[in-house]
């Protein structure tokens, strides 16, 4: 392989381009095709049904100096498709296992928080859902999960959320199976999933790292809106937490981020002096 040559995001190059690439990036070991043409040109091409994850992933073509067309195809997918020699640049952060796309240490070991969650945002728009189940308008088991064939890839992205303060984990989602498809046997193979769970790493990844299809965020959002906090007790230690993190980050969502203790009632406990029940009690 080639050394960088230069091409933003290569050499020098803007935020906003870092960030394009990691959003390209993310697509290529979840639902991109990328490869080596017959004409040693490097081919990208990105499938979905969501027009505007396609739009915005043409959009960070563009950031990069390549214009790029969204096409329909009769099955009703939009999709983007476009090929360059210094497309080679991406190997520097990919990887190959067990015939899987995966990321090198310049993208899970990079210090750039952005950077990576611009790539874990687009890998969650390709390959995530986010789901519950509602019964007499109520949520229960809220959560985000994201499929992949490659364990070891799931295992990258786990560790990259773990840098956000993100706790999730990865299951097999279904094992490998043999089906007739038109009496033909097909074989498909292993599944696995990532999946967050619980409002405080539901709301980080929101706030921290997001979806950009509107439906996925959309849906995130009234999951987030559905907890309830009524009658729950809080302790000593929730409240010198509250006041000492207030005191590092000035902000009182990034205290709810951190404690899962709704804003609100971080104001409340610091702006207005209002102190929780259990204080009350011992005075």
């Amino acid at each position: 392989m080639k050394v960088a040559i230069g091409y933003p995001p290569f050499g020098d190059s803007s935020k906003e381009q870092k960030i394009a690439l990691g959003e390209i990036l993310g697509t290529i070991p979840s639902d991109a095709y990328f490869g080596l043409t017959s004409k040693g040109l490097y081919n990208y091409i990105l499938c979905a049904k969501d027009r505007d994850f396609i739009e915005y992933i043409a959009q960070d073509f563009l950031k990069l100096g390549v214009e790029v067309a969204i096409h329909r195809r009769q099955t009703g997918l939009w999709y983007v498709e476009v090929s360059r020699g210094w497309f080679e640049e991406f190997l520097l952060y990919l990887g190959r296992h067990d015939d899987y796309w995966v990321f090198s240490p310049k993208v899970t070991d990079s210090e750039d928080k952005e950077f990576q969650s611009a790539v874990v945002r687009s890998f969650a728009d390709a390959d995530g859902t986010v789901t519950c189940t509602i019964r007499e308008g109520k949520y229960y088991s809220r959560r985000i999960a994201i499929y992949n064939k490659s364990e070891d890839l799931l295992r990258q992205l786990q560790a990259m959320l773990r840098g956000f303060g993100i706790n999730c984990y990865v299951r097999v989602d279904r094992q490998a199976r043999t089906v007739r498809v038109k009496n033909q046997p097909v074989k498909f193979p292993k599944v696995y999933s990532l999946r967050i769970t619980h409002y405080r790493n539901l709301s980080i990844f929101h706030h921290k790292i997001g979806f950009k299809i509107a439906r996925k965020r959309g849906k995130l959002a009234e999951m987030i809106e559905s907890y309830q906090h009524v009658g729950r007790e809080y302790t000593r230690e929730d409240y010198e937490r509250v006041l000492s993190l207030y005191e590092e980050y000035l902000s009182y969502q990034k205290v709810s981020e951190e404690t899962g203790i709704p804003a609100n009632t971080v104001r409340n406990w610091v702006s207005l002096g209002i102190k929780p029940r259990v204080l009350k009690v011992l005075k």
